[in-house]
C-alpha cells in the first residue's frame, strides 16, 4: 500500500503506484538472484567436497551411468581392480572384469538398485585383475534419482576382503575340525567309560592337583561311594576306607598308590586293604603311573586295582595243603616216590631215600650228574 500524497492527481497516483511495483519486482529479483548464487556457490562447494572425498577416499568409488557404464572412478577403486589409472577404467562396464561364475549375481544386482533408488544395497564378487589374480570385493551399489524422479546415476564402493574371507574360510574349517575332533573325543570317551564299567579291574585317576576324576564301576562296588573331586587327596585313605596289608593298621595318606604315582611316577604291586563299613573288605593290588602331555607336563595319574583277595586265600589254602602233603608224604613208612616220562625220579619220599640210600636233601640235578641217579633208577625199578 503505497500513501496518497496529497496533490497530486490519479493519473500521477498511478504512475507513483506503477514504479513501487516495479521497484519491488526488482528488490525480488535481486534477492532471488542472490539466493540463486549462494544456492550455486554452496552446490559448487558441495561438489568440489565430494570429488576430494571422492578421489582421496582409501574405499574404492565409481560412478555409473544408468546402463552400468563407468563414467568414474577413483585411485582406491584402480588399484583394487589391478589398473594403474582410473582414466584407464572410464567407459567400461564392471562385468568386464567380474569373472564369469560372478557376473549373473553382478547383474540382478544392479537391476535391483535402478528399481529401488536411494536403496543402499550389499554386493559380493569377484574380479579378476590383468596380472590373473582374483580379487574377492565386497561394497555397496545406490542408485541416485535425478529432479525428474529417474535414476540419474549410480554410486557403487568397493573394499578388498580377499585376506579376511580367507581368515573366514581357515576359521570354518578349523571349527569343522574342532566340531570333528570333539565328535571323536566324545566317541572315545564313551567307549572308554564303556570299557572301563564292563572290566573287573577297579580304575581310579587324578588331575594333576590330586583331585579325583574318575571311579569305574569296579571301583564304586570296591568303595561304596563316588569319586569326589573336591577332597584333599590328604583325606583319601580316611575316606575310602583304606588300610595296610594287615587290615588294622590304617593307609597313610603319603602310602595311598594314587598320591605316590602322582608324586613318584610310578607304582608297581602295591598291596592293601578296602574296607569300607557295611561292604566286605578286599585286598587289592595296586599298580599305576603319572599322565603327562606330549611336551611332558603333568596331567595326572591314574591307578588300577586288581581284586587278589580271593586269589590270596587260594594261595594261601594252596601252602597250607603242600605242607600238609609234605608231611604226610615224609611221615609215611612206605617208599613213595614218582618219576618222569623217562622214567627218570622226580620225588622219593624220607622213607625210599633211608632205603635205597639217596642222601637226603641231594638235588636230583645233582645225582644224574654224579651216575647216582641212574643206580637209584634201577634200585627203584627193582624195588
Amino acid at each position: 500500500y503505497v500513501p496518497r500524497p496529497e496533490g497530486l492527481d490519479e493519473d500521477q497516483v498511478s504512475l507513483m503506484t506503477t514504479l513501487a511495483d516495479q521497484v519491488m519486482t526488482l528488490l525480488e529479483l535481486r534477492r532471488a538472484l542472490a539466493t540463486r548464487d549462494e544456492a550455486v556457490q554452496a552446490l559448487n562447494a558441495s561438489r568440489q567436497r565430494f570429488q576430494a572425498l571422492f578421489e582421496s577416499n582409501s574405499i574404492g568409488q565409481v560412478e555409473m551411468s544408468p546402463d552400468g557404464t563407468l563414467v568414474g572412478a577413483n585411485a582406491a577403486f584402480a588399484a583394487l581392480v589391478g589398473v594403474e589409472s582410473p582414466a584407464d577404467l572410464l567407459g567400461r562396464q564392471p562385468a568386464s572384469a567380474t569373472v564369469p561364475e560372478d557376473r549373473e549375481a553382478q547383474r540382478l544386482a544392479l537391476e535391483t538398485a535402478l528399481q529401488q533408488p536411494g536403496t543402499v544395497l550389499r554386493t559380493e564378487r569377484r574380479v579378476q585383475r590383468p596380472d590373473g589374480a582374483v580379487v574377492e570385493i565386497e561394497g555397496t551399489l545406490t542408485a541416485v534419482a535425478g529432479a525428474d524422479g529417474a535414476v540419474a546415476m549410480l554410486i557403487g564402493t568397493a573394499f578388498d576382503v580377499t585376506e579376511r574371507n580367507v581368515a573366514a574360510r581357515r576359521l570354518g574349517e578349523l571349527s569343522a575340525d574342532l566340531e570333528r575332533a570333539h565328535d571323536e573325543a566324545v566317541e572315545r570317551t564313551a567307549l572308554l567309560t564303556t570299557v572301563l564299567d564292563t572290566v573287573d579291574v577297579g580304575i581310579v585317576a587324578c588331575d594333576a592337583q590330586g583331585r579325583l576324576t574318575l571311579f569305574n564301576r569296579a571301583t564304586r562296588e570296591f568303595h561304596g561311594l563316588d569319586a569326589d573331586s573336591v577332597m584333599d587327596p590328604a583325606d583319601f585313605a580316611d575316606r575310602y576306607a583304606l588300610f595296610e596289608e594287615d587290615a588294622t593298621t590304617p593307609l597313610a595318606a603319603d602310602q595311598v598308590p594314587l598320591s605316590r604315582a602322582l608324586r613318584e611316577g610310578a607304582v608297581h604291586d602295591v598291596d592293601l586293604v578296602i574296607a569300607p563299613p557295611g561292604l566286605p573288605a578286599r585286598l587289592v593290588r595296586c599298580s599305576g603311573r603319572v599322565l603327562r602331555d606330549a611336551d611332558g607336563t603333568v596331567r595326572g595319574a591314574v591307578v588300577a586295582m586288581a581284586d587278589v583277595t580271593a586269589s590270596r586265600a587260594d594261595a594261601r589254602a594252596l601252602a597250607e595243603q603242600a605242607e600238609f602233603t609234605a608231611v604226610l608224604l615224609e611221615g609215611s613208612h612206605a617208599v613213595m616216590w614218582a618219576c618222569d616220562t623217562t622214567g627218570t625220579p622226580t620225588y622219593v619220599d624220607a622213607t625210599g631215600r633211608r632205603l635205597l640210600g639217596w642222601p637226603l636233601g641231594t638235588p636230583v640235578a645233582e645225582l644224574a650228574a654224579s651216575g647216582e641217579l641212574d643206580r637209584l633208577s634201577a634200585s627203584l625199578r627193582t624195588f
